[in-house]
């Protein structure tokens, strides 16, 4: 009987296999098919000049990043190119939203590219996909909208690879790329629990290569109409949503950013955006979207040592996820040993959100210790990150999300990749390098910053054993054991951590 039930599983699986999971990808085209050139006159367009060189504006706090996609949004004229892995349902992305669809109202052509991990799961993007200036597509989607548990045994391989660039392209003129995406938590909004992150506003000619980019992903066979995906209720319109979205924020507390704010005051805060950029030359890179399939080329994230091969004084690093594999801890070992200093900050086990890639990165710990490295990781009261949290988020705790490295203070590279198996094998990312000792120097400064006790703990190997630097009221203590955690949590890891699952982190 077991033997039977067995076969009849198997049997069941081969045929849910060759019947397929996605519609058959048809040709498309149409207007929205490409970006739109910038086009003289318009007020981004204006604002951002016609500079033959890029230019940078490092967006540290959530409010920053806030109100510079508000101002990218609530200024454009002709088009709107929005790509990112998530867009959450909660406060601010029900604003951001609401800010887009005022957008199409004014006749602003929006194209909006969501990855499908979260996409259905959270706003209704088919409503908003029948405005008639926007249209919502979808990246690499579960075919079984309402069965994705069973559809993962199906086609887990593909599944598992996701899109995780992130992209605010206005008018073809001014464009937002870095760590963040759309959720409480990355604006510093969240009452729990906020990121540490790090945004660039950009201007020039890396923001048409990130048209390019965008392009690219929307014509890609990966992307698909959400129409053909999921159907809306008949009654709903675009306006009745935007009518929903307005109500449910009134009845919530005082919002911590703008709320339609004039044309005047956008072009004022942008503005002041733009007098402190960075002008210099960049690179963008990324991965192609056939990732997903296995194809294209070898990664963004790989790139990250590849470059660090070439360092000669210092190598810095501030990011989520660091799970550098044993080919990554001999590089980095080579480097210290040719007189490179190599430092890096990322999560504590009390900071990391997701434990297992914790675990992941716990197993290399020593390792890096024992080759020279300097390691920091973020305290979940860091002072520097509670400057930056709104009146809601005044009692919460700190992640780190951000992705950012530091070639001997001459260049620097942001964007959404982490050092681990995902960013490498599985995930499409997005990364630009700058040419720029300015800018390098400021991104360094803030990566220092956080490598303060205030904001992370040091770790050290004493007497062969791991020890946690730990900070408070004047003094320091060495600790045994992951700071500010139970024992629950650390029993946890050191569980995951005995797992072979490295490849799927």
């Amino acid at each position: 009987m077991v033997l039977l039930q067995k076969l009849s599983v198997a049997c069941l699986l081969l045929l849910m296999a060759a019947c397929g999971t996605l519609p058959e990808r048809k040709p498309l085209g149409g207007d929205a098919a490409e970006a739109l050139p910038p086009r003289a006159g318009d007020r981004l367009a204006v604002l951002a000049g016609e500079a033959q060189v890029s230019g940078f504006v490092p967006l540290v706090s959530g409010a920053d990043a806030y109100d510079a996609r508000v101002a990218l949004i609530g200024l454009a004229e002709r088009s709107l190119d929005i790509q990112y892995y998530m867009w959450a349902d909660d406060l601010t992305a029900r604003a951001l939203l609401l800010e887009v669809l005022a957008a199409a109202d004014r006749g602003v052509r929006v194209r909006l590219l969501l990855d499908d991990m979260h996409t259905g799961l959270q706003l209704p993007f088919a409503v908003v996909d029948r405005h008639p200036r926007i249209e919502v597509r979808v990246f690499n989607p579960f075919g079984w909208r309402k069965a994705r548990l069973m559809e993962w045994f199906v086609e887990g391989v593909r599944l598992n690879r996701r899109m995780h660039n992130k992209v605010v392209i206005a008018d073809n003129a001014l464009a937002i790329t870095g760590g963040r995406n759309i959720a409480d938590h990355y604006f510093a909004a969240d009452v729990r629990s906020n990121f540490r992150d790090f945004d660039l506003l950009a201007t020039g000619p890396i923001v048409r290569a990130m048209s390019v980019s965008f392009d690219d992903y929307w014509q890609s066979r990966w992307s698909y109409p959400i129409a053909w995906l999921d159907e809306a209720p008949a009654e709903a319109t675009p306006a009745a949503l935007a009518a929903d979205l307005e109500a449910w924020i009134a009845e919530k507390p005082p919002f911590p950013f703008m709320r339609k704010p004039a044309r005047q005051d956008l072009t004022a805060r942008l503005q002041g955006f733009l007098d402190r950029q960075f002008v210099a030359p960049a690179v963008l890179l990324y991965d192609s979207p056939d990732k997903v399939a296995g194809l294209g080329n070898p990664g963004v994230a790989a790139y990250i040592f590849d470059s660090a091969r070439d360092v000669e004084r210092e190598f810095l690093m501030e990011i989520s996820y660091l799970i550098p594999g044993d080919e990554g801890v001999a590089m980095l070992a080579e480097r210290v040993q040719a007189g490179v200093r190599v430092a890096a900050l990322t999560n504590s086990l009390a900071t990391n959100d997701i434990t297992p890639a914790h675990s992941g990165y716990a197993n290399y710990r020593e390792a890096l210790l024992r080759a020279g490295l300097e390691i920091h990781e973020l305290r979940p009261d860091a002072v520097a990150e509670q400057r930056h949290h709104t009146f809601l988020a005044s009692h919460s705790f700190s992640h780190l999300h951000t992705k950012a490295f530091v070639y001997d203070r001459k260049r620097v590279l942001v964007g959404s990749m982490n050092v681990d198996p995902r960013s490498v094998r599985h995930n499409t990312e997005l990364g630009i390098l700058v040419e720029s000792p300015e800018l390098a120097a400021h991104v360094a400064g803030l990566i220092e910053e956080g490598m303060h006790p205030l904001n992370s703990y040091a770790l050290e190997l004493r007497d062969g054993r791991l020890r946690w630097r730990v900070s408070a009221a004047g003094e320091e203590e060495w600790i045994g054991h992951e700071p500010d955690t139970g024992w629950w949590e650390r029993f946890t890891a050191r569980v995951f951590a005995l797992l072979p699952i490295e490849g799927l982190l």
